[in-house]
């Protein structure tokens, strides 16, 4: 099964195969181009969450991973967090067990709430692998670096033995 289609911009640096310029310019015209001119916190968040919004989305351009596309996923993920952040802090407050007529039995509503919160917690750790949150997303992240330069052979000014 062929793999997965990879950037030039990566297959250049890896330098397994030569490609002429025409075979360059064709893959660089047909891969996606990724804007980012269009990137704003919908309207539909709060204001702590817009703010959480730009910071966010500042260190995801910052790391070149993200593109207009995204901002729903983003702010998906903000939503599920702070959800996910309310049912924990209620949680806490709260004790599994409870006494009721004289025995200890089960906190209906905190079994509930463990639901949520378990629900949450799916949503927003879902959220950030899109996103290339987590550390496992990003390994499988192929960012393209530029090519070193390569080193000077300092045999090659005495003509390296070729005639």
């Amino acid at each position: 099964m062929a793999g997965q289609k990879q950037p030039i911009d990566l297959l250049l640096h890896k330098g397994k195969k030569n490609f002429t310029k025409e075979e360059i310019e064709q893959r660089k015209a047909e891969e996606v181009k990724k804007n980012t001119d269009k990137i704003k916190p919908p309207t539909h968040l709060s204001a702590k969450l817009k703010r959480e919004f730009y910071e966010l989305t500042d260190e995801l351009l910052r790391v070149e991973i993200m593109s207009n596309l995204d901002v729903d996923a983003v702010a998906r993920y903000l939503i599920a967090q702070e959800e996910w952040l309310k049912c924990y802090k209620l949680l806490k407050k709260m004790k599994p067990v409870i006494l009721e007529d004289g025995n200890y039995v089960t906190n209906e509503h905190y079994v509930k709430l463990s639901k949520n919160i378990e629900l949450w917690y799916k949503q927003a750790r879902t959220s950030a692998q899109d996103l290339g949150m987590t550390i496992s997303s990003r390994c499988k992240i192929i960012v393209p670096k530029a090519p070193e330069a390569k080193k000077e052979n300092k045999f090659n000014k005495f003509g390296g033995g070729k005639k």
